[in-house]
């Protein structure tokens, strides 16, 4: 089960006595840097932030997450410094795993299905006041164990993140920055190496000056995974040509009519049609549901996910990826609680908001992220949640019921 992981495959350039090579063309000035005996040390990313590049290649299936809080569209976080230095905390290398790394306070949180590997689940996190991203993951398909957290590796500033898996079992996780920058990192199967991790890329972003804020993953209708994130108070998509990893990404397409929205999430509806949630700056939510189930199918007008039921201001929103159906969403309430709302089988609409049905929360949180096991039997789902201390705990629900918290050191 997933011993592609124990192998550590991960593609990275050789480390210099003080600075690590570029990393791939599009990285605009970013560099992987270590220290030398005298203590220098060198990287950068000289622009994330801005630009209109084509990327992609490889995605999914498996699920979506995120971290953080909502912030005002358009902003960046206060802590944001676009000329700062990346001193790795760890490193992944190829041939040598993921060496384990403390994860005292998380910043992002997001989550992926194994269903390709028997199920179980992959968790990643972004930590705080560090470039540092970790994961970890079941081992088994009752996930009696789980691994600790190992490094993932570097980037500028990481902030919230978001995963999933395609039918090949490939992985693929996309990271915002805390600049407004927007990265991904994806496995490549290789003949002689199998799966392999390639470094993080810059992902093309919807337009010359953007700000990214959150990153969300959905599946469409064909299995292809489309991608949403909230930039400069906008909403824009961007799914993938097919399920397969060699497919292309298409264009960038906004989802017009809002200006103010700081966090998002999206699911499949039970009719296959694409339904976005996002968190405005006022901790509203508010959705807008696609027209057709076909991929460039246009979205209707937003309109308010009935916030006045939930403790405002929302501070996060999800909506599981792979879960069965009907659609879930899960939120975070002003008062650190957990909601739920969930599509009714017959109708398609939601029923109203109500309080989570799982054990309490062990603290106040700020961020969940899901996924579900949809082909196994009683179709499990499992939360995870950062609580405002930083701490990850998670939940897994079979049928209906939901287990203890379990917290992830």
């Amino acid at each position: 089960m997933k011993t592609r992981f124990a192998n550590g495959l991960i593609l990275f350039a050789v480390l210099t006595a003080s600075c690590g090579e570029i990393l791939g063309d599009d990285f605009n000035g970013y560099r992987r840097c270590t220290t030398d005996k005298n203590g220098s040390l060198c990287a950068r990313e000289s622009a994330g932030v801005s630009g209109l590049s084509a990327g992609g290649a490889s995605g999914g299936e498996g699920s979506g997450g995120s971290g953080g809080s909502a912030r005002p569209a358009g902003a960046i976080n206060s802590d944001c410094q676009p000329d700062e230095l990346v001193v790795p905390e760890c490193t992944s290398m190829e041939g040598t795993g993921f060496p384990p790394v403390g994860i005292p306070a998380a910043k992002g949180i997001g989550m992926l299905s194994l269903e390709q590997f028997g199920g179980g689940f992959a968790v990643f996190a972004s930590k705080r006041a560090s470039p540092t991203v970790a994961q970890l993951w079941s081992t088994n398909e009752s996930e009696t164990d789980w691994i600790p957290w190992g490094c993932f590796d570097s980037l500028p500033g990481p902030d919230r993140l978001a995963a999933h898996a395609l039918r090949a079992g490939t992985e693929e996780v996309f990271a915002t920055t805390r600049c407004g920058g927007l990265y991904r990192r994806e496995e490549e199967i290789q003949a002689n190496s199998g799966l392999v991790w390639l470094p993080w890329q810059p992902f093309g972003l919807p337009r010359i000056g953007s700000l990214v804020t959150d990153v969300a993953l959905s599946r469409a209708a064909d299995d292809a995974n489309i991608v949403y994130v909230s930039d400069g108070g906008r909403v824009f998509a961007r799914p993938r040509l097919g399920s397969e990893q060699s497919s292309p990404y298409a264009d960038w397409s906004e989802i017009a009519g809002l200006s103010n929205a700081a966090l998002v999430t999206a699911g499949l509806r039970s009719d296959r049609r694409q339904q976005v949630f996002v968190v405005d700056t006022d901790g509203s939510v508010r959705t807008a549901i696609q027209s057709t189930s076909g991929s460039d199918s246009p979205f209707g007008p937003w309109s308010d996910f009935d916030s006045s039921q939930l403790p405002g201001p929302v501070i996060d929103i999800e909506a599981p990826l792979g879960g069965p159906f009907p659609l879930e969403v899960f939120a975070v309430g002003s008062n650190g609680a957990l909601w739920q709302r969930t599509q009714d089988k017959t109708s398609g609409a939601f029923g109203p908001w109500r309080a989570w049905d799982g054990p309490a929360p062990p603290a106040k949180l700020v961020s969940v992220t899901g996924a579900g096991l949809k082909y196994k039997s009683n179709t499990p789902l499992r939360l995870s949640v950062l609580t405002q201390a930083g701490s990850v705990y998670t939940s897994r629900r079979t049928l209906s019921v939901w287990e203890d918290w379990r917290l992830f050191p």
